[in-house]
């Protein structure tokens, strides 16, 4: 008998290091893992269903808030979708170096509409003055890679669209554009919701495809973090 968790955020090597006291206390227990990136799905194989449904509440301890899905037909961006709309709340998105990706995961999902209201791509400073009312002050002194910057991205799309939560994203993809104080791979996140204000510095060291694909993964993880956080 198989089971599926599907984990976002953690390498193989954690993984396995987090589950080997589920292999040494469940007897017969399999673990099989397999990458699709920036994902990492684990299956668990047991003899019994009555072992499986051990190694699974033990396994679930193990990973934690890493654990996106255990639905092999629910995407990361799906399961987003499904937390909000269980809530009866909305999302927006501002994005700048992942140049709308966010936005495309979520509209991905069938059904995203209820849920995600729209989005603004903020590549230069004037959209993101103009668009999300990020202030010419917080771009000069900041920069637009920053906390300040970001925070400010997703306060403005909050604003502008009317929705409960907004994500914003604002990176070095590169490969060109880094500096000493931010180098290539330095992208900031932000949500904003009912009493949230959160931040998250990243230090990716993919191709820029790769940056963008995990700037966009992390900034709709930020949100199902501060979701899950809300609600606990």
């Amino acid at each position: 008998m198989d089971a599926l968790l599907k984990c976002f955020d953690l390498g193989p090597a954690e993984v396995d290091e987090r589950l080997a006291p589920v292999l040494r206390d469940v007897p017969s227990l399999e673990l099989r893992l397999s990458s699709s990136f920036p994902e990492l799905h684990v299956t668990l194989h047991a003899a019994s269903s009555e072992a499986l449904i051990a190694a699974l509440a033990l396994a679930r301890s193990r990973l934690g808030l890493h654990v996106f899905s255990e639905r092999a037909d629910e995407s990361f961006a799906g399961a987003l979708v499904r937390m909000l709309e269980q809530r009866g709340e909305s999302l927006a998105t501002a994005e700048s170096c992942t140049g709308g990706l966010m936005s495309d995961m979520l509209t991905d999902v069938a059904g995203a509409s209820a849920v995600f209201v729209g989005g603004v791509c903020a590549y230069a400073y004037a959209t993101k003055t103009d668009l999300l009312e990020v202030s010419n002050e917080v771009l000069t002194r900041e920069g637009a890679v920053s906390s300040a910057t970001v925070l400010a991205m997703a306060a403005g799309a909050r604003r502008r669209f009317g929705s409960t939560w907004a994500v914003a994203v604002s990176g070095i993809a590169g490969p060109g554009g880094g500096s000493l104080d931010k180098p290539v791979g330095t992208v900031w996140l932000a949500v904003v919701g009912p009493r949230v204000e959160k931040t998250r510095l990243l230090h990716l060291g993919f191709d820029r495809r790769g940056n963008k694909v995990a700037s966009a993964y992390a900034g709709l993880d930020l949100v199902r973090r501060a979701l899950l956080g809300d609600a606990a």
